[in-house]
């Protein structure tokens, strides 16, 4: 079980698109827009708090980044973290795009931490 915080009136439950979906839809809580090669914050006015061992990676919605060419600037929420999920959007287009009040953005994928142990090799097995 992963437990949330809505800290904004705004906010709406994480909930998957559909059952196919991998990712947790992340909501702007504020309409904004977005100029050609400029980047913005976006407030989500949910916290989660992860399970040790646990984190959640932040991905641009697909539709945005093929259609108006969106990106996510490296979002991630770990266990340690209980504030607010809040990342940077990028405009890679040469348009200004329109985020609405409540429009998906992003999704929130779960994924469990790993340690890993590395080898050097002359030759991969």
């Amino acid at each position: 079980m992963i437990q949330y915080k809505k800290l904004d009136s705004r906010a709406t439950a994480l909930e998957k698109e559909n059952e196919e979906s991998i990712g947790y839809d992340l909501r702007a809580t504020r309409k904004f827009s977005l100029w050609a090669n400029q980047r913005k914050q976006v407030n989500t006015g949910i916290a989660v708090k992860f399970p040790e061992g646990y984190r959640g990676r932040i991905v641009i919605k697909k539709n945005l980044a093929y259609q108006y060419g969106l990106a996510v600037i490296e979002g991630e929420a770990s266990s340690k973290d209980e504030k607010e999920i809040q990342f940077i959007v990028a405009n890679l287009g040469d348009k200004p795009v329109d985020i609405q009040d409540g429009e998906v953005v992003a999704e929130l994928i779960i994924e469990k931490d790993y340690e890993a142990e590395f080898h050097q090799v002359d030759e991969f097995l």
